[in-house]
């Protein structure tokens, strides 16, 4: 990151001028989180996600909260605040709405028994994702035919039908304002997943 940010003052010397150098960074962090070059959002994010799954994978991974678009439980451990952490800044990242940070906020489910998204929360990122148009949309998540990806929850054949119509219509709204936050505040609380391995 620090590397494309020397290329970003190289390419614009007239931001360089403007403030100081952590102010500059700082403005352009927050370019960056945002952004649809698929390889900003997704460098600020996707390491969590990988850090995150490798933290749970230890033996002693003492982790009680979970999380399905909310929080279930309060952090205790080190291993809750850590795991809190990573969950923290990859929601942070997919509620600015590239492409990018909400497919890593989207690989993010299906952690273990920590990360679970809620049904509504997958349905809006598949639906984001699948709208948007940008060239580095990653189609390949949704590929019923790759091994790696046919059995994901997102492509659950009675994913929708875990939605009401009216929350279906709710959700269908904010993916076409881009407002992931709306559902984010309004999903329910951690519960049954049984819908993921139902066909």
């Amino acid at each position: 990151m620090e590397r494309a940010f020397i290329v970003y003052l190289e390419t614009y010397p007239d931001y360089a001028e403007t403030g100081p150098r952590n102010l500059l960074y700082a403005r352009w962090l927050d370019y960056a989180e945002a952004s649809e070059e698929w390889s900003l959002p997704c460098c600020l994010s996707a390491p969590h996600g990988y850090q995150l799954r490798r933290m749970l994978e230890e033996p002693d991974a003492d982790v009680t909260i979970s999380y399905c678009g909310r929080f279930a439980g309060d952090p205790e451990t080190s291993y809750d605040w850590l795991a809190k952490m990573h969950i923290d800044v990859i929601e942070h990242i997919a509620l600015k709405g590239s492409v990018a940070g909400l497919s890593v906020y989207l690989q993010l489910d299906g952690k273990g028994r920590v990360v679970n998204l809620n049904p509504d929360v997958v349905y809006y990122l598949k639906s984001a994702i699948l709208s948007s148009d940008n060239p580095t949309r990653p189609d390949y998540l949704f590929d019923e035919n790759d091994a790696s990806w046919r059995d994901q929850p997102w492509n659950r054949p009675n994913l929708e039908e875990e939605l009401s119509p009216e929350r279906k219509a709710f959700v269908d709204e904010a993916v076409a304002r881009g407002d992931l936050a709306a559902v984010l505040e309004t999903t329910g609380p951690c519960g049954d997943t049984a819908w993921r391995g139902a066909d």
